[in-house]
C-alpha cells in the first residue's frame, strides 16, 4: 500500500511537471554567449549550442551531447566552429563543422575542476587566428594561483598548443592581420558585481607579440571587457556610463564613442571578421553594424526538446541536508532535495511525507508519541512551521503571516507546543492547536539552536550570547514568563539538557581552562576544554553520580527552585576533553569527542550512572543526532546513515538508498530564485539593501524564469539579479546537473607537447616540486628516475601515443598508482622504461615553481639582503606557506611579504600578529656563537629588518583585510596596485532546495569607528607598481622586481643582524684595605 501510495505522489508530480515544463517561452529563450558569421548567429541555450541561418527565426539545436557547450566562435570562412566543451566531463576546446556533426577534441592536459560560477570555465574558446589554422583559447593550464590564467592557440590540424607570449592575461582577440592582442590582463568577467570600481576592475592591453611589448589601451576606474578588432575598428564593453554598452575607441587619439544606450548591461559581444557584433542583453541577442551605427534585436526562437528542465527520476541518498532519530529509536526523519522522509532499517518500507518540488522542507522532528512530524517549509510562499501525520496524510501549515527564517523545531513532552529559533536571535514558542506565537527569549547571536524542553513541559533552556560571545544557560518559566540564569556569564556554556527526571540541568561548561604551550612559537593555545556541568534545580537534590539506592531517588521535577540555584552546581566525572555534544538518559551521559584520529571523525561514548565508569560506544562516524526520546543515536560515515543503539551497542543500517523521487526542474528553480531573495532580504548585512528596491529586483528576475532552459542558466540569472545590489561576496553557485562524470585525471608533474614533425609526444618541462615535501612530490622529478627535459614519451603502460591518444587519456584512472612510462632520451638508439607514480593534478607544482623562482629573483636582485614569501590564501594552506617560507629567512634585513592572487580566508590577524611583535630585547646564550631575540632561538624569535607588502588587483577578500590591518599597524610600504575592494563577508545560510548555496554578505568590515573601508574599492598601495606587461610567461617579475628595489633603499645598515652582547659586567668588589 506504500508503495503504491508513494507511486502515485510521484506519478502525479511527473504529470505536473510535465505539463509545466511544456510552456517553456521557445519564442523569447534565454541566449548566451552569441557569435555571428555573416548571416549566421551562434549561441547557447539549455547548455547545448544552436544556430540561426539568415533571416529565420528557428534556430536548431547543433549539439546535444550530456555534457555542456560554450563560448562557440565561427572560423573566419564561417565553415567551422570551436567551442568549450563539457562532452568528456571537464571543460576542453572542441572543433567541429558549423552545420554540426561530431566534435572533435583539440585539448587534453587536465583542465581546473570544481570551479565555483564565478571563476569561470578552463580552456575558454575566445576566437580563430585570422588564416584560421588556429583557435585562440584562455586557460589556466600555467596558472600558479587561481586568479591566474593566459591566452594560447591550438593548431586544428596537428593540436600544437604555443601561448601568445602575454605574462598573463584574460579575454583577448587578434587584430586582422593577427600581429597584435587586444587582451584584459584579468578575467573577472563571470564575477555578480555590478557597477564595480575596485582594484580588479579590467582595462585593456595591445600586445605586439613580434616586439613582444605591451601598451595600456583604456585606462578608466570602470570595466571594459569582450575586446572586439576587426576592419571596422575596436570595440568593447564598459560600464564607465551606467549598464555596460559597447564603446567604439580611436586607437591613435584613444578618444571612445558609447554607440549603444541599453538600460541593462550587455555581454558577451563578438564579431565576425567584417565588423558585424553580436551580443545579449538579459538574454536577448542583439546586432550591431558599424556601418550604420545600428543595433537591432534578433528574434530567435528554439524548438527545444527542454532535456534540462524535464521531470526526471532520481535517488535522494546523495542530498541529505538534515536526519534525526525516530522516536522509537528504529526509524529515521530525513530532509533530502526539499522533501521529508521516514526511512527505516533493512526492508522496512519508506514513507515519502512530502513530495514536492516546488517548495522547501527542512529541518523535520518527530513528536514524542511518535504521531507527528514537524518541520519547516516555504510552500507557502514564507518560511513557516507544519505539521504531517508520521504515517502519511495532508500537511497542516501552524504558523502563518512571518517574514522570518525558522529553523530547529523541539517538541514539547506533551506534545501541544513547539520552540523553534528566528533568524535574529528570537525564540519562540508555538501552540499547535492555534498557531498562537509568543517569544521566550533573545539572543545577540543568530540562530539559537541549543534549546530544550524539562520534562513537565514547563521550563525551556536555551543558550544566549551576548557582547562577550560567550554563551550563558538561561531558563524561561512558560507559566510565569520569568527568566533566570542557569550558568555563570563569566565562563562560556551551551547544549543545555535535562535529566530524565528534570530535576538536574546538564551543559557543556569551558569553565575549566587548560591551556597549551607552545614552545616553538612561544605562544599558548586555550584547546577546546570542555566539562559537562550538572545544576541540581531544587535544594536538598542528591549528587546524581553518588546515589545508588532506587527507593531514594527524588520525585520528579514539578517546580525550579531558583533562589541559589548558581550555587549548587557540580562537576560530572566525564574527563574533561574535546567534547562536541552530549545527551542524558536514565542509565548514561552519551557524549560525543573527536575520535582518536581526527580523520576517522567523531566517536560516541558514555558514562553509566549504575556501573559509574566511561565505554566507548560504537565505531567513529562524521555527523550525528541524538534522539530526544530515547538512548538512540542515528550516525553518517561517508554515505552511509547507520541506527546505533547506546544500551546495547546494536547498530542497523539505514535504507536511505530507498529515498528516491521525481524532481520537476521548472518548479526548483522558480522554488531557489525564491529563496535567494528571501535569503538576501533576511541576512544581507545592510538591511536597507544598500538603497535598492530589492522586492522589485526578485519581481523582475522572477518573469524572467519561464525564458531558461537549464539549472546554468538559472544560475547565469540569479547571479545577474544579486550582482545589482553592488557589493562583493555575492555568490550563487550551482551547474547543469545532467553532467558526465568527472575523468579520474593524472599528471606527471611535467608539461607535455606533441611535436607534428616527429609525430612524438615530448615532456617540454619538468616541475621540481619538493624532493621531502610530499605535497610537492613530483614523478618524474623523483630521484633516481633519470628523465629529462626534451626526452621522448612514447608509451604509457605499453599503450603507444600519437596524436589522437594522448598522454593525458593513457593517464586517466591512474593517480597514485604506479606506471610504467617508456622514455627516450634525444640520440639514444632505444627507449627505456621508467616506473612512476602520477599524481592527481599538478597546480601545487606550477605554484611552488612560481613562488621559488620569486623568491630566487628577490635574492639575486637584493644581493641575498631581502627575503621573500607568498601567502596564496589566508587560510590554513596559506598559514603553511608562510611558516614554511618565513622562519628560514628571519635574519634577513628585510623581508616581501607578496600577498598578490590571494584568495582570502580569516587568517590574516594571525599573519599580523607574528609580523608585528615588537623587538624589546636580544638574548644570549652560553655555547651559541649567535644572538637572537628573547626568549632564545627557533620559531620563538622576532623580525627585526624592514617589512614590504605586495599586493595587487586580485588581493582578495581577508587579503584585503590584510592590507588595510597592514597599514593600520604601521609595518613598512605596501607596493603594487589597488586591491580587489571586497570586505563584506559571506556566510551559509543553508542549502537551497537543490543543494547548492547561495552565499550572502553579512560580515562587514569596519574600521574603529566603526565606519565602512576597503569595500567597493580596495587598499591602494603606497609605491604603485603597474602590471608588468613586459614580461613573458616564465621568466622574471617585473613587478616584484622594483618593488625588491625599492624596499633594498629603505634598508638603513643592517637591521636584520643583531647586536652582540656587551662584554660582562665587572661586578667585582675590592676588599676592604
Amino acid at each position: 500500500m506504500t508503495k503504491f501510495w508513494l507511486s502515485t505522489l510521484s506519478l502525479a508530480a511527473f504529470l505536473h511537471s510535465a505539463a509545466l515544463a511544456q510552456n517553456v517561452e521557445a519564442s523569447d529563450p534565454f541566449l548566451r554567449y552569441p557569435d555571428v558569421c555573416g548571416t549566421k548567429i551562434m549561441f547557447s541555450f539549455a547548455g547545448d549550442l544552436w544556430l540561426q541561418d539568415g533571416q529565420a527565426a528557428q534556430a536548431r539545436r547543433l549539439t546535444s551531447s550530456p555534457g555542456t557547450e560554450y563560448f562557440a566562435k565561427f572560423s573566419p570562412d564561417c565553415k567551422s566552429v570551436a567551442f568549450t566543451g563539457r562532452i568528456d566531463g571537464e571543460d576542453q576546446v572542441y572543433v567541429m563543422s558549423a552545420e554540426g556533426g561530431e566534435p572533435r577534441r583539440l585539448t587534453s592536459d587536465p583542465a581546473r575542476k570544481g570551479l565555483s560560477a564565478r571563476w569561470g570555465n578552463d580552456n575558454q574558446v575566445m576566437g580563430w587566428t585570422p588564416d584560421g589554422n588556429a583557435i585562440l583559447f584562455r586557460s589556466m593550464r600555467d596558472a600558479a594561483m587561481l586568479s591566474q590564467s593566459n591566452l594560447y592557440t591550438v593548431t586544428v590540424a596537428g593540436r600544437t598548443i604555443r601561448p601568445v607570449g602575454t605574462a598573463r592575461a584574460g579575454a583577448g582577440v587578434l587584430s586582422p592581420d593577427g600581429s597584435q592582442l587586444l587582451y584584459s590582463p584579468w578575467s573577472r568577467d563571470f564575477r555578480t558585481w555590478r557597477h564595480y570600481r575596485g582594484g580588479w576592475a579590467q582595462d585593456l592591453w595591445i600586445f605586439d607579440r613580434a616586439g613582444r611589448k605591451a601598451r595600456q589601451f583604456t585606462r578608466t576606474d570602470a570595466t571594459e571587457r569582450d575586446p572586439i578588432w576587426t576592419r571596422q575598428g575596436i570595440f568593447f564593453l564598459s560600464d564607465r556610463n551606467g549598464p555596460m554598452n559597447l564603446f567604439r575607441q580611436d586607437p591613435g587619439s584613444g578618444e571612445a564613442t558609447q554607440v549603444t544606450h541599453h538600460d541593462s548591461d550587455a555581454m558577451w559581444a563578438s564579431a565576425d571578421r567584417n565588423g558585424t557584433i553580436v551580443y545579449e542583453v538579459m538574454g536577448r541577442i542583439w546586432r550591431y553594424d558599424p556601418a550604420t551605427a545600428q543595433a537591432q534585436q534578433q528574434h530567435i526562437s528554439v524548438a527545444a526538446e527542454d532535456l534540462q528542465a524535464r521531470p526526471h527520476f532520481m535517488s535522494y541518498a546523495s542530498a541529505i541536508d538534515g536526519f534525526e532519530p525516530g522516536t522509537d529509536g528504529k526509524r529515521a526523519i530525513v530532509a533530502a532535495r526539499g522533501d521529508i522522509f521516514d526511512v527505516g532499517t533493512g526492508d522496512a518500507p519508506v514513507r515519502a511525507l512530502t513530495a514536492s518540488s516546488d517548495a522547501q522542507d527542512r529541518e523535520a522532528a518527530m513528536s514524542a508519541d511518535g504521531r507527528w512530524v514537524a518541520f519547516i517549509s516555504d510552500r507557502s510562499g514564507e518560511e513557516e512551521l507544519w505539521i504531517v501525520p508520521a504515517d502519511g496524510g495532508a500537511a497542516r501549515q501552524v504558523t502563518k503571516g512571518n517574514r522570518n527564517r525558522f529553523s530547529h523545531p523541539v517538541w514539547s513532552p506533551d506534545g501541544t507546543r513547539i520552540a523553534l529559533s528566528g533568524k535574529d536571535g528570537a525564540l519562540y514558542l508555538v501552540r499547535i492547536a492555534t498557531g498562537q506565537m509568543r517569544e521566550a527569549g533573545r539572543s545577540a547571536s543568530v540562530f539559537v539552536h541549543d534549546y530544550t524542553w524539562s520534562p513537565n513541559g514547563r521550563y525551556l533552556a536555551y543558550t544566549r550570547f551576548g557582547p562577550t560571545d560567550m554563551g550563558q544557560i538561561q531558563l524561561f518559566d512558560t507559566v510565569t514568563g520569568q527568566t533566570f540564569a542557569a550558568s555563570d556569564a563569566l565562563y562560556n556554556a551551551m547544549q543545555p539538557a535535562f535529566s530524565a527526571d528534570g530535576n538536574y540541568l546538564y551543559s557543556l561548561s569551558e569553565r575549566s581552562v587548560a591551556t597549551r604551550f607552545d614552545g616553538r612559537e612561544w605562544d599558548f593555545q586555550v584547546p577546546r576544554n570542555r566539562a559537562i556541568a550538572v545544576l541540581p534545580l531544587r535544594n536538598g537534590l542528591p549528587d546524581p553520580f553518588q546515589s545508588d539506592n532506587e527507593d531514594q531517588r527524588p520525585a520528579p521535577l514539578a517546580t525550579i527552585e531558583f533562589e541559589g540555584l548558581l550555587d549548587r552546581g557540580l562537576r560530572s566525572p566525564v574527563a574533561n576533553g574535546d567534547i562536541d555534544g552530549f545527551a542524558v538518559t536514565k542509565e548514561d551521559i552519551l557524549f560525543v569527542t573527536t575520535a582518536a584520529s581526527q580523520s576517522d571523525g567523531y566517536q560516541l561514548n558514555a558514562y553509566s550512572f549504575g556501573k559509574k565508569e566511561p565505554r566507548v560506544v560504537g565505531a567513529p562516524f562524521d555527523a550525528y543526532s541524538f534522539s530526544r526520546w530515547t538512548g538512540t543515536i542515528l550516525t553518517r560515515k561517508g554515505r552511509d546513515f547507520t541506527l546505533l543503539d547506546s544500551a546495547t551497542g546494536k547498530t542497523a543500517p539505514v535504507a536511505i538508498d530507498r529515498m528516491t523521487g521525481t524532481v520537476a526542474p521548472r518548479q526548483e528553480w522558480a522554488a531557489v530564485l525564491d529563496e535567494v531573495c528571501r535569503r538576501y532580504r533576511d541576512f544581507f548585512y545592510d538591511p536597507a539593501m544598500h538603497g535598492y528596491d530589492w522586492a522589485a529586483i526578485c519581481t523582475r528576475y522572477r518573469k524572467e524564469l519561464p525564458r531558461i532552459g537549464s539549472r546554468g542558466d538559472l544560475t547565469e540569472l540569479i547571479g545577474r539579479m544579486v550582482s545589482e545590489l553592488n557589493v562583493g561576496h555575492a555568490y550563487i553557485d550551482g551547474r547543469d546537473e545532467l553532467q558526465p562524470a568527472l575523468p579520474g585525471s593524472a599528471a606527471l608533474g611535467a608539461q607535455l607537447a606533441f611535436d607534428e614533425a616527429a609525430q612524438r609526444w615530448r615532456i617540454a618541462h619538468i616541475y621540481p616540486g619538493d624532493p621531502v615535501d610530499p605535497i610537492y612530490r613530483s614523478p618524474l622529478a623523483a630521484y633516481g628516475k633519470g628523465v629529462r627535459q626534451g626526452d621522448w614519451l612514447l608509451a604509457i603502460d605499453g599503450r603507444m601515443l600519437d596524436e589522437q591518444s594522448d598522454p593525458s587519456q593513457a593517464l586517466l584512472g591512474k593517480a597514485e598508482k604506479e606506471v610504467v612510462l617508456t622514455i627516450q632520451h634525444e640520440g639514444d638508439k632505444a627507449p627505456r622504461f621508467v616506473v612512476v607514480k602520477p599524481i592527481a593534478n599538478q597546480e601545487g607544482l606550477i605554484y611552488r615553481e612560481w613562488s621559488e623562482r620569486n623568491r630566487m629573483l628577490v635574492d639575486r636582485v637584493s644581493g641575498g639582503r631581502i627575503g621573500y614569501v607568498h601567502i596564496p590564501a589566508m587560510s590554513p594552506q596559506g598559514l603553511a606557506e608562510f611558516a614554511r617560507g618565513y622562519f628560514g629567512q628571519i635574519r634577513k634585513d628585510a623581508l616581501i611579504v607578496d600577498i598578490r592572487g590571494n584568495l582570502g580566508g580569516s587568517g590574516s590577524p594571525l599573519i599580523i600578529d607574528r609580523l608585528g611583535r615588537p623587538f624589546l630585547t636580544t638574548g644570549h646564550v652560553k655555547g651559541i656563537d649567535y644572538p637572537t631575540t628573547y626568549p632564545w632561538g627557533g620559531f620563538t624569535q622576532v623580525f627585526t629588518g624592514k617589512l614590504g607588502l605586495l599586493v595587487n588587483e586580485a588581493t582578495m577578500s581577508d587579503g584585503d583585510t590584510m592590507a588595510y590591518e597592514w597599514r593600520q599597524a604601521r609595518l613598512g610600504p605596501i607596493y603594487g596596485k589597488r586591491t580587489w575592494g571586497g570586505t563584506v563577508g559571506t556566510g551559509s545560510t543553508g542549502p537551497l532546495i537543490d543543494g547548492t548555496e547561495t552565499n550572502v554578505p553579512q560580515y562587514a568590515l569596519g574600521a574603529t569607528d566603526g565606519s565602512w573601508v576597503v569595500e567597493g574599492k580596495g587598499v591602494a598601495p603606497d609605491v604603485e607598481i603597474g602590471f608588468d606587461a613586459q614580461a613573458s610567461l616564465g621568466g622574471d617579475d617585473p613587478q616584484l622586481a622594483q618593488a625588491t628595489r625599492h624596499l633594498l633603499s629603505q634598508i638603513a645598515g643592517n637591521p636584520g643582524t643583531l647586536a652582540k652582547g656587551a662584554p660582562g659586567p665587572d661586578k667585582h668588589i675590592e676588599s676592604a684595605p
